[in-house]
């Protein structure tokens, strides 16, 4: 009825099984609570690029960067931090999603954002899952 309407569901829960439920049932974005005003501007924000635009994927899970042609390679790990970043977590909070330190976190988070040569994680987030609008 509504085809450009964008959705993002806000919860308490965190499980993964929980936020990909939520995607499944169209959901454009996930916010768990608490969550800080930059959460909350960046899950928005990302839910509309992600409304307007599919992640494009290559056979050997390189991605595709925003506006370009460049490919980069982020490790499995890499991948799934920034997951956990894309889906509105703060770095405090991702360690206990996937058995990892605080350290590891941020580690994986500079190596990303080298690699994207982006200067903050919302600008790494923004690259890495951008990649069709351009």
């Amino acid at each position: 009825m509504l085809p450009g309407l964008v959705v993002v569901m806000l919860s308490g829960l965190t499980s993964r099984e929980t936020i990909d439920e939520a995607r499944m049932a169209g959901a454009d974005g996930y916010l768990a609570k608490p969550f800080t005003s930059d959460q909350c501007g960046a899950t928005l924000a990302f839910a509309l690029l992600r409304h307007g635009s599919v992640l494009r994927e290559s056979t050997e899970g390189d991605r595709s960067l925003a506006g370009g042609h460049e490919r980069v390679r982020l490790t499995e790990r890499e991948h799934e931090v920034m997951w956990w970043v894309k889906e509105g977590f703060a770095d405090k909070q991702i360690p206990d999603k996937i058995g990892i330190s605080i350290w590891t976190v941020r580690k994986h988070l500079r190596n990303v954002c080298d690699k994207l040569n982006a200067r903050s994680r919302t600008e790494a987030v923004r690259k890495l899952y951008a990649g069709a609008s351009g």
